[in-house]
């Protein structure tokens, strides 16, 4: 069963890719343009033991990604669509030199630990930021938003909210509206 899609952008000749979640089983399934299979993912933590929904997936434009939330794990991940992207593995010294080990960043995740489960998301800053709102521990109708700039793959800002409203239920407002 399909729960959600996004679709990258075509720009400078990098091809278009289709990013396609399912539930049934939690995976992350990436078509070409003419819908041929590149690339599936399967949704489980680092150890690959805990797997995990999506929360929601959107596309970054700007840096020719596609940035998902996991439900039940507490990361996110950034999946370029531009065949010439790298990631780094662990410390690097010097990019323009290259001095560090690097693997092909083209349609393998990137991923960034969260303090805890996300409970929305969204993107900001024209992609290279993203906002998640997160219960508070201890205070069941309280929650923060964290930022987390995608470039430096961490949480950079944490702040407290008011009440978020449900979506599943109307809120209890004291006046009525009337036709």
């Amino acid at each position: 069963m399909i729960h959600a899609t996004a679709l990258s952008v075509q720009h400078a000749g990098i091809p278009v890719v289709l990013a396609v979640v399912t539930q049934v089983p939690n995976s992350l399934l990436m078509l070409d343009e003419w819908l041929k299979p590149l690339q599936t993912l399967h949704l489980t933590d680092k150890t690959g033991k805990i797997p995990s929904a999506v929360l929601g997936i959107e596309t970054a434009p700007i840096r020719q990604s596609f940035v998902l939330a996991l439900k039940d794990v507490p990361e996110l991940w950034e999946i370029s669509f531009n065949p010439h992207t790298e990631i780094s593995l662990g410390l690097v010294h010097d990019f323009q030199y290259r001095e560090g080990q690097f693997i092909s960043g083209y349609l393998n995740p990137k991923r960034i630990t969260l303090d805890s489960l996300p409970l929305d998301f969204a993107l900001v800053d024209g992609g290279h930021a993203v906002l998640t709102r997160h219960a508070k521990p201890n205070q069941p109708n309280s929650s923060a938003v964290s930022v987390t700039h995608l470039d430096v793959r961490r949480q950079v800002a944490t702040m407290p909210v008011p009440p978020w409203p449900s979506l599943r239920t109307p809120p209890d407002l004291p006046w009525t509206c009337r036709p």
